[in-house]
């Protein structure tokens, strides 16, 4: 829908498309970017918080019955540090793009109505007034990239590659019967 209604445009600093990387102001970042991204993050969120009441319940009716809880309590570290590789990212995102969104306006009307010192601007025009910080734009791009490392330190364990490993072999083995 966003290709339709023309509102995807190239960024400049990652030189990747984007919608609203243009034109912030009148662009359809709201509703194609931050909209579902909020409705996502809320989404995640519920579920991690239904997840670790129902995980703390299972722990608490085992330690009663006098059960052993290491591995459960090992499975809940693990759920909060993969919980909070995904929601810190993209609530940074999220606070990077709201930055933009409300800040836009006024770059846009700095970069126009201030004129340049000298003629032929190249001395002394106010464009660090005009446009954002870019460590807006830095951390914006590293917390995008952020949730893609996390799941690639997640799986690439040992134990996923020795598994990985097993099933390799056993489908070569596989292979060489049917020939």
């Amino acid at each position: 829908m966003a290709l339709a209604l023309h509102k995807v445009d190239a960024d400049e600093f990652s030189g990747l498309c984007f919608i609203g990387a243009a034109s912030v102001a009148g662009s359809g970042l709201l509703p194609f970017v931050v909209v579902p991204l909020v409705v996502c993050l809320a989404v995640g969120v519920g579920f991690v918080a239904a997840g670790f009441a129902a995980v703390h319940r299972i722990r608490a009716a085992v330690r009663r019955g006098g059960g052993r809880v290491e591995r459960l309590e090992r499975l809940m570290v693990k759920m909060a540090v993969f919980s909070a590789l995904y929601v810190v990212p993209v609530a940074c995102v999220l606070a990077c793009l709201l930055y933009e969104k409300g800040s836009a306006p006024g770059w846009e009307l700095r970069a126009r109505t201030t004129p340049c010192a000298r003629p032929d601007g190249l001395d002394d025009c106010p464009l660090d007034e005009s446009i954002p910080a870019v460590e807006v734009y830095l951390m914006k791009t590293f917390m995008s990239l952020m949730p893609g490392i996390a799941t690639g330190v997640w799986i690439l364990s040992v134990k996923t590659l020795r598994y990985d490993t097993i099933a390799f072999n056993s489908a070569e083995r596989t292979v060489k019967v049917i020939r």
